[in-house]
């Protein structure tokens, strides 16, 4: 379940995600989820976690350790409502899901500002192997 009960979320720290996310500071990113999932186990922070660890591996040169941490973020966001904490994780899902199944060796990370806002509207991932239901992210690459 997505942030258990009991478990409470800082939009702050979410805010902080998401800007050094985008600013490509991926370790810091991580750093900043970090201590609070250690205190609530809460799947979200821990799949935001695994997308920032993914790009600090493809920082480092390493794809597959990109993809497969892409890969363990989708498995933990699938755990997650379609949107919570203001963000609509039916969007990033999506951005999972195609980003596996591209033919490029590299994966953009995607623009999480995108996922702030739930989306009123939605399309079926491009990926043959994924029957999950989600929507695009935009700007993605």
């Amino acid at each position: 379940m997505c942030c258990p009960e009991g478990g409470s979320r800082d939009n702050g720290e979410l805010r902080a995600f998401l800007e050094l996310f985008g600013d490509g500071r991926f370790y810091e990113a991580h750093e900043v989820l970090a201590a609070p999932w250690r205190r609530h186990r809460d799947p979200l922070y821990r799949g935001l976690i695994l997308l920032a660890a993914a790009f600090i591996q493809a920082e480092r040169g390493n794809a597959n350790g990109q993809r497969k941490l892409i890969h363990n973020a989708g498995d933990v966001l699938r755990t997650c409502p379609d949107h919570a904490a203001d963000l609509d994780l039916l969007r990033l899902r999506t951005w999972l899901g195609d980003a596996l199944c591209g033919t490029t060796r590299e994966i953009v990370p995607p623009n999480l500002s995108a996922i702030q806002r739930p989306s009123p509207g939605g399309r079926r991932s491009t990926c043959e192997k994924g029957d999950d239901e989600v929507a695009a992210l935009p700007g993605s690459g």
